[in-house]
């Protein structure tokens, strides 16, 4: 089984080479699936005993391929939290940095996305997920390696964004890269399911281990 503990208002980064069991660790902190061992806790709760209903209230969550609706922008957006003012639309957009883009669309946020409409490209559809989770304002933030289809000066800048989240917000980032990883609280390493390392990158970096080669792989300047 898998034990692990979600500090409150702090980042944690889950990382690991492909097939080590990251995505099923996103299913268990989106409850869609259940431990069959071992114990999740998120901010001192027993994730088990959390009725899955209002949990998924608390948590807003950026997929590595979002779901874009056949609407609107604006439509899209309000799909996390449709009594939102379009100051408060605004405000997100601009937060994922995607209001620029929007508003150089001739109908701006009432443009139609989707099959019948504007094709966003894989970094916009990114940006559009991040604007969505920044305007749930929910509590808890959980990426699946949200920066994955950015240009690096748009993952910079989101990183930065949701660093200054930390303190405000729980965030949990299940990294592919490692860009992400650097200024967490808390890293857990996964290797063949299980947590083999959990620390800060500046201690896991230090020790002969998974992570380390990870890091050395992935940037050998580092």
């Amino acid at each position: 089984g898998v034990s692990f503990s979600i500090p409150s208002d702090k980042k944690t980064a889950i990382v690991g080479p492909t097939g080590s069991g990251k995505s099923s660790i996103l299913s268990l902190l989106l409850k869609f699936v259940l431990p069959d061992e071992g114990i999740i806790t998120i901010s001192g709760s027993d994730l088990r005993s959390i009725d899955s209903t209002w949990w998924r209230k608390q948590v807003a969550w950026v997929p590595q391929f979002p779901y874009l609706f056949n609407d609107t922008i604006a439509a899209n957006l309000m799909m996390a939290n449709p009594d939102a003012s379009n100051e408060e639309i605004i405000i997100a957009s601009k937060q994922a940095y995607l209001h620029d883009f929007i508003i150089s669309l001739p109908d701006g946020y009432s443009t139609q996305i989707g099959e019948r409409g504007a094709r966003l490209s894989g970094g916009q559809a990114q940006r559009l997920a991040l604007a969505r989770a920044f305007l749930k304002d929910a509590p808890i933030l959980i990426f699946d390696e949200p920066t994955k289809n950015l240009d690096p000066q748009t993952q910079e800048l989101v990183d930065e964004m949701v660093n200054r989240l930390v303190g405000e917000k729980t965030i949990v980032i299940v990294a592919h890269r490692l860009s992400s990883v650097r200024t967490a609280d808390q890293v857990i390493v996964l290797e063949d399911g299980k947590i083999v390392q959990v620390g800060k990158h500046a201690e896991l970096i230090e020790r002969d281990g998974i992570y380390r080669k990870l890091v050395f792989q992935k940037d050998p300047a580092t």
